[in-house]
């Protein structure tokens, strides 16, 4: 059985913003939980898992200024995370965080909602360190890549929380 949590929200610029908003260069953090602005997380492997892109049209170079991609500490309702991009291979076909979660889950949209979206990956693509990969959009174990630059309104950041002491 799938564990799911809901519980804090995106904040760009310090105000609450909806789960699948468009990103415009703002100031994003995540924090204390709104009502009617939650993020879902798939509790599965000792991670939390957002369910979806939390946000939209945002690049990984953006990811990386933020702050996201090796992980920043976070406060939501008092308990504290670290919160990062999950790590989903600097190449096809390796171990990684993304497909373990499918492995021990499953590939079903209604769960992950990566159709016709796809988030950013934490590990530069092997070979080519100006790109990062992409996972999702065409299948739920899809994986290419793009620059790191690159920036589309089906792309986006899907946050991966691990509980701090």
């Amino acid at each position: 059985m799938v564990k799911r949590r809901i519980m804090g929200s995106m904040y760009f610029n310090g105000v609450p913003a909806a789960v699948g908003d468009k990103y415009d260069g703002q100031k994003l953090t995540i924090g204390d939980t709104v009502p009617g602005k939650e993020i879902t997380w798939v509790e599965v492997n000792g991670l939390l898992i957002a369910d979806r892109c939390i946000c939209t049209y945002i690049s990984a170079e953006c990811l990386d200024d933020l702050g996201f991609t090796a992980g920043r500490a976070i406060t939501i309702d008092g308990q504290q995370y670290l919160c990062r991009l999950l790590k989903v291979g600097t190449e096809q076909n390796v171990p990684n965080e993304w497909d373990a979660a499918l492995d021990a889950t499953s590939e079903d949209d209604n769960l992950w909602h990566w159709k016709n979206f796809d988030f950013w990956g934490q590990e530069p693509v092997e070979g080519a360190p100006a790109h990062r990969a992409l996972r999702g959009y065409a299948s739920a174990r899809n994986w290419y890549y793009n620059w790191a630059s690159f920036r589309f309104v089906t792309v986006g950041f899907r946050p991966v929380l691990e509980t701090l002491d």
